[in-house]
């Protein structure tokens, strides 16, 4: 069975990654920060592992055959996505798999630092619908914007 460790499993994307390893039979181990909503959100026979993202040790790191980083912060500390990233580069093994989930909701633009989110709601011209941080219909991102 493929073992996975979901960083970042109580956030919005973590929730339902978590839920889609589950059901698809993947031994899944829930990172988090609070032990407590992993269970509450889960149930009681999760897998947690409770600490830091940024102290996972290459030992412990080894356990697992995927790592998914679906750590989410706020737009102040955007910069530890990269911290994260290098820091589970650098303790990975060949032989793993590393998938990351970002979103655009923490990048900032222009000399106001503005979330870059803003400058795609104004957009004008066809757009597709992406879901906003609640799940409702939200930002829109403009077609010509979208690449293969």
């Amino acid at each position: 069975m493929t073992k996975v460790l979901l960083i970042g499993a109580t956030g919005m994307a973590g929730q339902e990654i978590y839920q889609a390893a589950t059901k698809a039979g993947l031994a899944v181990t829930a990172q988090v920060r609070h032990a407590d909503k992993a269970r509450e959100l889960f149930g009681t026979g999760v897998t947690v592992l409770e600490q830091d993202a940024l102290t996972l040790s290459k030992d412990e790191l080894a356990n697992f055959d995927v790592v998914v980083n679906a750590f989410s912060t706020s737009p102040a500390e955007a910069d530890n996505h990269q911290k994260l990233a290098e820091h589970l580069v650098h303790r990975l093994g060949g032989d793993q798999r590393l998938l990351v989930i970002l979103g655009a909701g923490s990048l900032l633009d222009g000399a106001d630092d503005h979330l870059v989110v803003d400058d795609i709601k104004k957009a004008p011209g066809p757009t597709l619908g992406s879901p906003s941080p609640r799940g409702k219909k939200g930002a829109r991102l403009p077609a010509d914007r979208i690449r293969d």
